[in-house]
């Protein structure tokens, strides 16, 4: 509303502005990119209702998600549901290179995965630095959505420390970056009042 007669009476100034603006998303996703990480798993379940096969038969499934390097020598760090009973891992990079990966750790509480590759010398990001997120800060959602390797989304931090419930120790960070489903078939993801683990 404050903003609205600045933009009536000067549009080539709110231009540049949001060329300038535009200009820092675009740099800011180009060095994201080389450090997320699309990741394909296979698992095996036994048929139940709604499956294609007959009860009790074993049969393949395939997951998607993503993920980021967390060091230089290969780690990478996904949700624990993206690889939850996967027989297999596979990491997919930005330049194209294709990793086999084994699950180093899981933390299912936080729903947090550690894998582990057979990649040196990425770029990564350094979780040992103070982000010092503020509220209304502009922010970057990047992965692969539905399957869709390389997707970035804009959005907003909407609040801190959220609480899912007043007994949960976890704080979460709340944004209205859109993020979708890590599948095909699921639900559109919402992409207000979504939370995001801290």
């Amino acid at each position: 509303m404050l903003a609205a007669p600045a933009i009536a009476a000067n549009p080539a100034t709110v231009a540049r502005e949001l060329e300038r603006i535009g200009a820092s998303t675009e740099h800011v996703a180009a060095q994201v990119a080389p450090k997320v990480v699309q990741i394909l798993t296979q698992s095996v379940k036994v048929a139940g209702a709604g499956d294609e096969q007959p009860n009790g038969v074993l049969i393949s499934e395939r997951g998607r998600g993503s993920g980021f390097f967390v060091s230089s020598d290969g780690y990478v760090l996904t949700n624990a549901h993206v690889v939850a009973s996967a027989t297999h891992i596979r990491i997919n990079t930005q330049d194209g290179a294709e990793f086999t990966a084994t699950i180093a750790g899981v933390d299912t509480d936080n729903d947090l995965a550690l894998l582990q590759t057979e990649a040196r010398k990425v770029a990564f990001f350094d979780l040992t630095l103070d982000a010092a997120p503020r509220q209304g800060q502009l922010v970057l959602a990047y992965g692969s959505p539905m399957g869709l390797a390389q997707s970035a989304s804009l959005g907003l931090i909407s609040a801190l420390d959220r609480q899912l419930s007043p007994d949960d120790s976890r704080a979460y960070l709340q944004t209205d970056a859109s993020m979708k489903p890590r599948q095909f078939g699921r639900a559109p993801g919402r992409s207000r009042g979504q939370s995001a683990r801290r």
